[in-house]
């Protein structure tokens, strides 16, 4: 990550505050931190308040009330024209060539989806393309910091209770895994049988497609492997 930006609202964080969208303390964020680059750029805004951002001379703060409105990734590239020339700026340590050309807009909502209790900026690697395994990882990240907020600003019981139902999802799920041990390890067992098995076992598709077999059945019935593969019909045995 050449340079990343968190702006937060901290009335948004905060379940106390009355969920209205005219509180004008639901729409300012202010630069939480910062690295890769200066708190001071002249591209970074210090503060700013979602009310006036849409029609803001400044691309980034376009960009914020966008993944506000959208709820939504909102992509910033060199190619199109949507990422300012400031924030093209070189890799920390890397050839001077090497300038960021891609920057995500991530929203990240509280757990009910109706708050943005931040925005965060990220620089995309110039070594790689944004293709879409590099907007998965934007997506992914936003999931992560959704999931970790959430756990902070949940009230206690609430917190409790959503430890509980992913204890119970895990203990499920290990049942689940077990399940599927046991179920293979079973049909290990029964084909190992079926193989040994003096009598001739098999299985066919209503469409006349052998789809098991052992060593009898072909000694039995003189059909051979290639048989089997080639066949169409096997009653025409």
């Amino acid at each position: 990550v050449p340079y990343a930006l968190l702006h937060t609202c901290h009335a948004a964080a905060d379940p106390s505050v009355t969920d209205s969208s005219s509180d004008p303390d639901l729409q300012r964020y202010a630069l939480e931190g910062s690295i890769g680059i200066a708190a001071g750029h002249p591209a970074v805004p210090l503060t700013f308040n979602l009310a006036d951002c849409q029609n803001d001379e400044n691309p980034l703060a376009r960009a914020y009330y966008k993944a506000w409105n959208t709820d939504d990734v909102v992509v910033l590239q060199i190619k199109d024209g949507t990422l300012p020339s400031l924030l093209n700026q070189g890799v920390p340590g890397r050839a001077a060539g090497d300038k960021v050309q891609t920057v995500c807009v991530i929203p990240v909502p509280d757990v009910s989806a109706h708050r943005t209790m931040a925005f965060l900026t990220l620089a995309m690697t110039p070594r790689r393309p944004y293709d879409s395994d590099a907007a998965m990882f934007a997506y992914y990240l936003r999931d992560i910091l959704v999931k970790s907020a959430s756990a902070i600003c949940l009230p206690e019981e609430q917190r409790r209770s959503r430890q509980k139902f992913e204890q119970i999802e895990a203990s499920l799920a290990q049942q689940l895994r077990a399940t599927a041990l046991e179920t293979e390890r079973l049909e290990n067992r029964y084909a190992r049988m079926a193989q040994l098995a003096p009598v001739a076992m098999y299985a066919i598709t209503p469409d006349s497609r052998t789809t098991f077999h052992n060593q009898a059945y072909l000694d039995i019935t003189g059909i051979t492997e290639k048989d089997i593969e080639a066949q169409t019909d096997p009653l025409a045995y």
